[in-house]
């Protein structure tokens, strides 16, 4: 089995920057790279969210703009995407 190259991705300018080096070490080891964002909101803090939709829609709008612009810098590299709503740690080792 071959275990992909994660990047954690949360819409800030370091995820970002951390999901080009993992796509350029990726393509320089001919691994795929996962670009994952996992979140876990506290039960406490629901009240002050925005709503599980709205959240959702975040990440995936997040996700997408990472993938459109490695895939458009690396077109050759295998990548999957995914938003999980869990534990960072958890879901980068699943």
């Amino acid at each position: 089995m071959v275990r992909p190259v994660t990047a954690g991705v949360d819409g800030s300018p370091e995820s970002l920057a951390a999901a080009e080096w993992a796509a350029a070490e990726a393509v320089s080891r001919r691994l795929p790279l996962r670009l994952l964002h996992a979140r876990k909101w506290r039960a406490g803090n629901e009240q002050f969210t925005i709503g599980v939709s709205a959240n959702e829609s975040w990440a995936d709008t997040r996700i997408a703009l990472v993938t459109e612009r490695v895939t458009a810098r690396y077109p050759e590299l295998e990548l999957t995407s995914e938003a999980r709503a869990d534990a960072p740690v958890r879901e980068a080792a699943a």
